[in-house]
């Protein structure tokens, strides 16, 4: 064949060592999504699929068998957040680790911070770092100490490098010339 036909998005489970697709998987709520973002609890029984809630599906049946709506979860008086549940590699087990933006209703603006959560435990951790306009846009590596997060702000002309040490929550930026569409990691001994 010379060509693709690209259809809706499938959800499926596939088989790595017999490379076949075992079965098709439903989306959550029967909406199909351009993207997901899902991961598997530390013991392997349940199946996360992020969005605004977690749906928490069987790994046996592959049906959704709970929901966890987190979008609360910072507390009376902050409002509703948003958060990607990423993979962060050197995060303990369990957790996800990156950043949220959220518009705080006593000001009337964008406040940029950095979560924690759990869906197995329906555990998050939260810090509010400052103003969403004046920081990082993308990308989250995180230390392997876990002491030290680091992002980037992508702008044509306006490229920055951010530091944030998660302890004092102090930030830092280093500008410098870039490219669109970059990535960032940290080394494994946290040098680079």
């Amino acid at each position: 064949r010379d060509r693709w036909d690209v259809g809706e998005m499938e959800l499926v489970l596939f088989d790595v060592q017999e490379k076949q697709v075992v079965r098709s998987i439903d989306w959550p709520r029967g909406e199909v999504q351009e993207t997901a973002s899902f991961g598997y609890s530390p013991d392997g029984r349940h199946l996360y699929f992020f969005q605004n809630q977690v749906h928490v599906y069987d790994t046996e049946s592959y049906e959704e068998v709970d929901r966890w709506d987190y979008s609360g979860a910072l507390g009376d008086g902050l409002g509703s957040f948003r958060f990607g549940f990423g993979a962060t590699p050197r995060e303990e087990t369990g957790w996800h680790q990156g950043f949220f933006r959220m518009r705080e209703p006593i000001q009337n603006r964008d406040v940029l911070g950095v979560a924690r959560a759990n869906p197995t435990t329906r555990s998050v951790e939260f810090t509010l770092l400052g103003p969403a306009d004046l920081g990082p846009t993308s990308g989250f590596a995180l230390s392997p100490d876990r002491r030290r997060a680091y992002a980037m702000h992508q702008e044509i002309g306006n490229y920055q490098l951010w530091s944030i040490d998660l302890q004092s929550k102090a930030m830092e930026r280093v500008f410098f010339p870039g490219r669109p569409r970059m990535s960032l990691e940290v080394s494994s001994n946290g040098r680079l």
